[in-house]
This record gives C-alpha cells, structure tokens and sequence, in this order.
C-alpha cells in the first residue's frame, strides 16, 4: 500500500524536491520490504541524486544514510560503512544544529547496528551512546521508540562484552518501548536493530 500511494505520488508533476525525495524514500523502504532489491536501490540512489541536484545537504545526508542501512540489510558490509560515513560527513557540514543533531542520531544509531552485527561490541557501545545523546538533543519525547532501540542495543552491546550495567540499558530500554505504545513493527531499514528484514 505504501509502495503504491508513494509511486503515484511521484507521478503528480510539480512537487517539491523534499517531498519527491521523502516520497523516493518510503517507495524505496516498501520496494525492500518486497525483495525488489534492485528498484529498491535505484529509488536510494536517485534520492541522492535529487538531492545533490538541489545541493539539500540535510535530504543528501538522510539518503546516504538510508542507502547505507540498505546496504548493510544486504550484507554489504564495506559499502554500507562508505555510505554512512558519506552521510555523516555531509552531516557536518549542515549548519542548524537541530538538523544536524537529528541527522547524526540516525546515523551514530545505523553505524552502531552495524558494528553490533559484525561484532565489534566495545565499538558498537559507543556509537549507540553517540547517538543517544544526539537523541537527547532533539527530544526523546517525541522519538520513544528510537530511544527503546538505542538502549536495547547498547545494552546488547553491553552484554557482549560482560558490562553489568547492560541490565539498566535493557530496563531503560523497556520503559521507552512501554511509554512509546509497544509497537515492535519497525522496518528494517530504519531500526538501530539487527532484524530479520523478510
């Protein structure tokens, strides 16, 4: 359904490029959740591209971010790095602080999932931290369920390296995921944890 109501949305001529890309981005999301890998990664690609075209370093960082998720969910590893470090040093450059805060928690969160599943714990720890407190700096309010991933990663991160305090991560981490409805459906591409996308 979202694939759909994204694709005809793309048809309607005279949409700003925000809303083209953001569209570029949930069709690409519902494409992978179909095992259309290949249009999945043109809809990513062509939302960099539209993105440099109108030089939108936030809409630039964000795409980099989802294509580097795409990347890692397909089990490419090393590209998935290089696109996330591509979003994080656009990232840099953005200069409202409240954007560049949202961008970074998204990606610190993605690289952090990345470094749990390859298993390099202690580095995973910290990215999740990283992203934690730029989490902090947008609002954990309104981003609940982000906040219950984030605590339940580093917690598992935690856990894997024998830190006691994994168990407050893993208690913080089910209160946010309590406060936030206890929705467990995020889609893989999206979520700061390792998930069994289909």
């Amino acid at each position: 359904k979202a694939l759909k109501m994204s694709e005809d949305a793309l048809k309607i001529p005279g949409a700003k490029h925000t809303t083209t890309i953001s569209l570029m981005h949930v069709a690409g999301m519902a494409t992978f959740g179909l095992g259309e890998y290949d249009i999945s990664n043109k809809y990513f690609q062509d939302a960099i591209l539209l993105a440099k075209q109108h030089n939108n370093l936030f809409y630039l960082s964000l795409s980099y971010s989802l294509a580097g998720s795409f990347a890692d969910e397909k089990g490419e590893f090393h590209e998935s790095q290089q696109l996330l470090e591509k979003a994080e040093s656009v990232a840099n450059t953005v200069t409202n602080e409240h954007s560049k805060a949202r961008l970074m928690f998204n990606i610190k969160g993605h690289q952090a999932k990345l470094r749990l599943k390859q298993g390099k714990y202690l580095e995973a720890s910290l990215l999740y931290k990283a992203s934690l407190s730029n989490l902090e700096t947008i609002g954990i309010r309104s981003n609940l369920i982000q906040a219950s991933e984030l605590n339940e990663g580093l917690a598992l991160a935690l856990e894997s390296i024998n830190r006691k305090d994994s168990t407050y991560y893993h208690t913080v981490a089910d209160y946010f995921f309590q406060q936030g409805g206890g929705k467990k459906e995020i889609n893989c591409l999206i979520s700061f944890l390792p998930r069994q996308c289909n």
